[in-house]
């Protein structure tokens, strides 16, 4: 039997691209709320000079942050997606909201991220509906399908006899006596007719006529 995380399509769609889209959506809403909290300034507000360009596939600026109100300094911190590229002891405004790294204040990447968790959520809602939730789905539309039960009529109500009283009894009791009584006597009457012997036809007269005298 079919399990319910089986459920349908090929085994690429069940296993790799629907959990992978899933995944994909969680870490959008993560990098949603922080984009946004960085676009909107939630954070400590303050000023981010770099300090030193690491080139690899891309390049990662580190530098030191200072906040507004001088109460946080962060050395060798790093600034994520700035706008432009940078070079040692250029400054942005910058936030910093509890992450290991800060952010550029009122940047952008929260409309990537929104885009990212619109495609994915709808692909995950997609899976979830055909794959873990399968059976759940086959249910409802099976129950949608099926036509409507007819409505049942009623079985007419028997009417219960009247109770026979004693009397009644007796006289039905007697009737079936007088009926055995004359089929019995019946009986009798055809066994006797039956076991009746037939009667013997009479024998010819073979003795000679008298002569007459003369």
């Amino acid at each position: 039997m079919r399990s319910g995380w089986a459920g349908s399509g090929p085994p690429h769609w069940r296993y790799f691209s629907g959990p992978v889209c899933v995944g994909l959506f969680l870490a959008s809403l993560y990098m949603l709320h922080y984009t946004w909290a960085a676009h909107e300034g939630q954070g400590r507000v303050g000023t981010w000079t770099a300090t030193r360009v690491v080139h690899l596939r891309d390049s990662k600026y580190y530098g030191r942050f200072v906040s507004d109100d001088g109460a946080e300094v962060r050395e060798d911190i790093r600034l994520e997606h700035p706008d432009s590229a940078l070079a040692p002891g250029e400054s942005v405004r910058a936030v910093d909201i509890g992450r290991s790294s800060v952010a550029v204040l009122g940047g952008d990447e929260w409309e990537l991220a929104a885009g990212i968790a619109a495609v994915s959520g709808l692909v995950s809602a997609a899976w979830v509906l055909t794959v873990p939730l399968a059976p759940v789905v086959r249910l409802v539309f099976r129950r949608r399908e099926a036509p409507p039960d007819s409505p049942s009529i009623p079985a007419p109500a028997r009417r219960r006899s009247p109770r026979p009283t004693p009397a009644r009894r007796l006289a039905e009791i007697q009737a079936i006596a007088d009926d055995a009584d004359h089929r019995f006597d019946e009986l009798l009457s055809h066994l006797h007719t039956e076991l009746q012997p037939e009667p013997q036809p009479a024998a010819p007269d073979t003795r000679p006529a008298p002569s007459d005298p003369m």
